[in-house]
């Protein structure tokens, strides 16, 4: 599908919108979800701002989508894209999950827009028909495998990687778990590896250390970890040698060749640790696998709405939208 489409990256807190005329999206605009009562109400604010109307609409939300449809988890939005096609007397309105959308970026990403964490192995050249997948770590763990094909738009599958059981790797974290296990007893990767993970985290290596303390926010390790707090720092050490082991597990499952890259609202703001940390020695610690994995590059995206990508390409691809869930 061509012509005009209005792009919209929903989230909790924020909804960002951008308008398709020809093969790039225009300026982003952002609202804050909690200012209008609906989706509906929050997309004719932004059509009679920008004087647009569009053919389409592809909106990607920050949650589980069914049946074209999805349920905002910290905002009371319900976006029901068959309801707001009728609305808006669109040809097409697709609601995706915000993985789904990421990993259809993948492929239009430009090398400014990446950053690559450690280094793969330069004899071990990746094909265009190498797989590829991007994982990210923000209110939950969210995964998208994109598989590329010789012609066409490619094709995603969407994942439940961040419910799959962590995975111990050394004595540690053997006794980290064991902690989240009495608290939470099934201990997923995004039980650790995710903001609030990260506060379980801190938490437990707190009663290792025999010296509990109050819960701390994500955002509050994060900043007393960048002004020296030691333990915040040691709980930062934790989460990114955790990331790199789940990296490395999706990597070797999914056979994504082509790259692994890392997006959602926590890394990009904690670049140089990322660099700095155990993550892509723990990435490449599979014992006999470790030469599989070490020709594996990994990135960081940087570009600032890389969504808005994967929505152009979705808007150009015909389909209805039950081919994307």
């Amino acid at each position: 599908m061509t012509g005009s489409a209005l792009l919209c990256d929903i989230g909790g807190t924020n909804a960002r919108f951008a308008y398709l005329e020809g093969d790039h999206p225009g300026p982003v605009r952002q609202l804050a979800t909690a200012d209008f009562p609906t989706i509906k109400a929050a997309i004719r604010h932004v059509l009679a701002d920008i004087d647009a109307t569009p053919q389409q609409a592809v909106l990607s939300v920050a949650g589980p989508v069914a049946q074209n449809r999805a349920q905002l988890t910290n905002a009371a939005w319900s976006i029901d894209g068959d309801a707001l096609r009728r609305a808006f007397d669109l040809t097409r309105a697709l609601v995706v999950n915000d993985f789904l959308a990421l990993a259809y970026s993948l492929p239009e990403l430009d090398e400014e827009e990446r950053q690559a964490i450690g280094a793969a192995h330069p004899d071990s050249p990746t094909s265009p028909l190498d797989p590829m997948v991007v994982i990210g770590p923000g209110t939950g763990f969210g995964a998208a495998l994109y598989l590329p094909e010789a012609a066409g738009a490619g094709r995603v599958v969407p994942t439940e990687s961040g419910h799959a059981t962590l995975a111990p790797g050394n004595e540690q974290e053997d006794r980290i778990i064991e902690l989240l296990r009495q608290e939470l007893g099934h201990v997923a990767v995004e039980d650790a590896v995710s903001g609030p993970g990260l506060s379980h985290l801190d938490q437990a290596l707190a009663t290792l250390s025999g010296e509990p303390r109050s819960a701390r926010s994500a955002a509050e390790i994060v900043a007393q970890a960048e002004s020296g707090d030691p333990q915040a720092s040691d709980t930062l050490d934790l989460f990114f040698g955790l990331l790199g082991a789940t990296a490395g597990n999706i990597a070797v499952t999914t056979g994504a060749k082509g790259g692994v890259y890392l997006a959602g609202g926590i890394l990009p703001r904690l670049k140089t640790q990322l660099e700095r940390s155990s993550f892509r020695a723990r990435f490449e610690a599979k014992g006999r696998m470790t030469p599989y994995l070490e020709a594996i590059p990994t990135w960081l995206i940087t570009a600032p709405h890389p969504a808005f990508k994967g929505l152009a390409r979705l808007a150009a691809t015909p389909g209805r939208p039950s081919d994307f869930s």
